[in-house]
């Protein structure tokens, strides 16, 4: 039986609920896992149904072992491995992929989840500017690098790069992607070219990779969700916007606000929706044991 419609105020529980059998024991690498943000809320929501493996990544051990702890009290069973990775750092992403590609697991499904927004104007070490180095860069690159591993988990595997209606601000700066004219850098320009660059990734990535890989590309705009993401942002900028009032407080009026749960279960969607992609995948081991396939 096809799930049922989705809008705005679906949960990520519920939809996970929906495809419980599409997360049973498969392996799930979630980057940006900081209790409070998406990435944990969805790494919280696949606990329950037997992961095989879940993947934590982020660049700060303490916050990964804070998203562990959390997991691990709702779920004691849930098999959790951590991974420390600083998107903005290209050593530290292939530092990354070589562990990844010596897990003896394939990676089912990769959910780039980590960004950066609305900081002051920074150069990495690298000499790319930090919002583009983490939001599209370092995924980029890990991605690429632990292909082997996707590629492993066969027709069913599934890459997710979280982007945002922020791709709307700025198209990619192929010319000065780093801003190095001086007075150039507009923080929620740079946001806005890291975004775009992260759908036109998943476009060129999915036809690239083929319908007959099995493997599939997609992108997704979560919502609009008061997380970390937007500590850095200035409060004037936020107030100009009409986003929210001087305490930082959302304000429904340019655009509508939702809960991390809320704004979590687009990215579970994408994760796990058979119907996405447009190819037959084999059935998981659930699936083989008594349901029929919804699609193909």
């Amino acid at each position: 039986m096809p799930p049922p419609p989705y809008g705005f105020t679906t949960t990520a529980s519920e939809i996970a609920s929906d495809f419980k059998d599409r997360i049973y024991n498969r392996t799930f690498l979630i980057t940006g896992c900081t209790p409070g943000g998406l990435g944990h809320a969805t790494a919280l929501v696949l606990a329950p149904y037997s992961p095989k493996l879940l993947i934590l990544a982020s660049r700060s051990l303490t916050t990964l072992r804070a998203s562990e702890s959390e997991i691990l009290t709702q779920h004691p069973n849930t098999n959790i491995r951590l991974l420390e990775i600083d998107l903005s750092s290209l050593e530290s992403v292939r530092a990354a992929a070589t562990q990844v590609n010596a897990y003896p697991e394939p990676i089912d499904v990769l959910l780039n989840n980590a960004g950066l927004s609305g900081i002051p104007f920074t150069l990495t070490a690298s000499g790319i500017e930090k919002q583009f180095a983490t939001n599209h860069i370092g995924p980029f690159l890990l991605t690429n690098l632990i292909m082997p591993r996707i590629l492993a988990a066969g027709p069913g595997a599934r890459i997710v790069n979280v982007s945002s209606r922020g791709h709307r601000f700025s198209g990619v700066r192929f010319e000065d992607v780093s801003f190095s004219e001086e007075g150039s850098y507009e923080p929620i320009a740079a946001y806005g070219q890291s975004k775009t660059a992260n759908i036109l990734f998943t476009v060129a990535l999915a036809e690239r990779l083929g319908k007959e890989s099995g493997v599939v590309s997609v992108s997704v705009h979560p919502g609009s969700i008061m997380t970390n993401l937007m500590r850095d942002m200035a409060t004037e900028g936020l107030v100009a916007r009409g986003w929210t009032d001087r305490e930082r407080r959302p304000v429904d009026t340019v655009m509508r606000w939702k809960t991390v749960e809320r704004g979590a279960g687009t990215q579970v969607w994408g994760m796990l929706d058979r119907g996405l992609g447009g190819t037959c995948e084999a059935p998981t081991k659930g699936e083989a044991e008594g349901r029929k396939r919804d699609v193909c």
